[in-house]
Protein backbone atom coordinates (compact mmCIF):
# COMPACT_ATOMS: atom_id res chain seq x y z
CA UNK A 1 0.00 0.00 0.00
CA UNK A 2 1.48 3.61 -0.85
CA UNK A 3 2.44 5.72 1.65
CA UNK A 4 0.75 9.22 1.70
CA UNK A 5 3.97 10.67 0.51
CA UNK A 6 4.15 8.52 -2.59
CA UNK A 7 1.04 9.07 -3.27
CA UNK A 8 1.09 12.79 -2.74
CA UNK A 9 4.15 12.34 -5.64
CA UNK A 10 2.50 10.38 -8.07
CA UNK A 11 -0.61 12.60 -8.57
CA UNK A 12 1.58 15.91 -8.41
CA UNK A 13 3.50 13.91 -11.72
CA UNK A 14 -0.35 13.36 -13.03
CA UNK A 15 -1.85 16.67 -12.49
CA UNK A 16 1.77 17.63 -14.10
CA UNK A 17 1.50 15.40 -17.29
CA UNK A 18 -2.24 16.42 -17.63
CA UNK A 19 -1.25 20.32 -17.68
CA UNK A 20 1.53 19.39 -20.52
CA UNK A 21 -0.86 17.70 -22.96
CA UNK A 22 -3.88 19.88 -22.38
CA UNK A 23 -2.70 23.19 -22.32
CA UNK A 24 -2.51 24.98 -25.64
CA UNK A 25 0.75 26.26 -26.92
CA UNK A 26 1.21 29.87 -27.71
CA UNK A 27 0.01 30.44 -30.59
CA UNK A 28 1.77 31.82 -33.32
CA UNK A 29 -0.24 31.60 -36.59
CA UNK A 30 -2.06 34.16 -38.00
CA UNK A 31 -6.00 33.94 -37.29
CA UNK A 32 -7.51 32.24 -40.79
CA UNK A 33 -10.81 34.03 -40.79
CA UNK A 34 -10.75 37.55 -41.41
CA UNK A 35 -13.64 39.75 -41.02
CA UNK A 36 -14.55 43.64 -42.14
CA UNK A 37 -14.46 46.52 -39.90
CA UNK A 38 -17.71 45.54 -38.11
CA UNK A 39 -16.74 42.30 -37.09
CA UNK A 40 -18.99 40.48 -39.67
CA UNK A 41 -17.27 36.99 -41.47
CA UNK A 42 -17.46 36.25 -45.59
CA UNK A 43 -21.19 37.66 -45.75
CA UNK A 44 -22.01 41.42 -47.33
CA UNK A 45 -25.81 40.93 -45.83
CA UNK A 46 -25.26 42.78 -43.04
CA UNK A 47 -26.24 46.31 -41.47
CA UNK A 48 -23.88 49.44 -42.11
CA UNK A 49 -22.45 51.03 -38.59
CA UNK A 50 -25.05 53.98 -38.95
CA UNK A 51 -28.20 51.44 -39.00
CA UNK A 52 -29.77 48.81 -36.96
CA UNK A 53 -30.90 45.76 -37.46
CA UNK A 54 -34.23 44.31 -37.33
CA UNK A 55 -33.79 40.87 -38.68
CA UNK A 56 -31.93 38.24 -40.24
CA UNK A 57 -33.22 35.26 -42.64
CA UNK A 58 -30.95 32.85 -44.12
CA UNK A 59 -32.22 29.70 -46.58
CA UNK A 60 -29.38 26.77 -47.68
CA UNK A 61 -28.15 29.30 -50.23
CA UNK A 62 -28.45 32.79 -49.40
CA UNK A 63 -28.38 35.29 -46.36
CA UNK A 64 -30.25 38.47 -45.96
CA UNK A 65 -30.46 41.54 -43.49
CA UNK A 66 -33.35 43.69 -42.86
CA UNK A 67 -32.14 47.09 -41.65
CA UNK A 68 -33.40 50.65 -40.12
CA UNK A 69 -31.86 53.37 -41.84
CA UNK A 70 -31.00 56.54 -39.46
CA UNK A 71 -33.99 58.43 -41.53
CA UNK A 72 -36.46 56.35 -40.50
CA UNK A 73 -36.61 53.81 -43.54
CA UNK A 74 -35.77 50.36 -44.55
CA UNK A 75 -32.93 48.75 -45.69
CA UNK A 76 -32.10 45.40 -47.29
CA UNK A 77 -28.71 43.56 -47.70
CA UNK A 78 -28.62 40.03 -48.81
CA UNK A 79 -26.09 37.35 -50.70
CA UNK A 80 -26.44 34.23 -51.93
Amino acid sequence: MPTGRQLLASTGAAAALTAAVLLPGTATAEPTITSDEQGYVGTNAHCDATQLAVAYGRTTRSLVAICTLPSGGMSTAACA
